[in-house]
């Protein structure tokens, strides 16, 4: 059966697993732009290609999907969420010539396995090129992420926030910066806001235990630094930053 009239296909728990017929008979056409698959606990997705779905712009996978498909070869992919896939462990772009050409927006939640964004191979390719949105959540395992574009507004709760700053090697180029949601923070990594040069806005929430905010803040660009449920956070008077923010 041919859809040539569908462009959008939301797909919920339609298949255990092993029906691979059921996910191969619902092949959507080349002209369909918006993909959304939650629940589906078959094997992989024969279609989801970029050879067969060159036209994909939005692409939501959400719950029990065990194998990533190769989404990074995708040339029109704009917006990816990947929520709530307990079985995977790495996002492999290795081997890729240039991956995400397009994306602008990626969200990462719910992945309490998850461990690396494995980089692209050495070849001088720019990684995410166009992203500017990025939001990872309750990913505890990450460790490894690929440099981000100065134009990308992180936000990071509930992750590894040392491993994931520190393996972007552009980290000092960013400027916007949202964290929160860090239940066992008290004193942020020695250094690490250090690093983050350029930084002209940081949003912190929901770090019940942070106690401290480190002197070198003072050192960067910050203008705008946003506080809020830091129940433990002691006096701020000795930042000498207040008066420009």
């Amino acid at each position: 059966m041919e859809w040539k009239h569908l462009i959008s296909l939301v797909l919920l728990a339609l298949a255990r697993r092993g029906d691979k017929d059921v996910i191969e008979g619902l092949q959507p056409h080349s002209n369909a732009n918006k993909l959304s698959i939650e629940g589906y606990q078959g094997l992989g997705f024969p279609w989801l290609d970029f050879s067969i779905l060159p036209n994909l712009v939005k692409i939501s996978l959400i719950e029990h999907i065990e194998h990533l498909p190769l989404l990074e070869r995708l040339p029109l992919l704009k917006t990816l969420r990947i929520c709530a896939l307990n079985s995977v462990k790495a996002i492999d772009c290795i081997g890729v010539v240039a991956g995400f050409p397009s994306l602008e927006e990626l969200k990462l939640d719910g992945m309490p396995n998850l461990e690396e964004w494995s980089p692209l191979k050495d070849n001088g390719a720019e990684e995410l090129p166009c992203l500017g949105s990025l939001i990872i959540r309750n990913c505890p395992r990450l460790i490894r992420f690929p440099s981000l574009s100065p134009l990308v507004h992180p936000v990071l709760w509930g992750c590894n926030i040392e491993m994931v700053l520190r393996s972007m090697r552009n980290r000092s180029y960013l400027e916007p910066l949202d964290i929160g949601h860090f239940k066992d923070l008290v004193n942020f990594p020695d250094g690490l806001l250090q690093s983050l040069i350029s930084l002209r806005r940081l949003n912190i929430m929901s770090c019940n235990q942070l106690k401290t905010l480190p002197m070198e803040v003072a050192q960067n660009s910050l203008t705008s630094l946003s506080i809020q449920d830091c129940s433990n956070l002691l006096n701020l008077s000795d930042i000498k930053l207040l008066s420009r923010i």
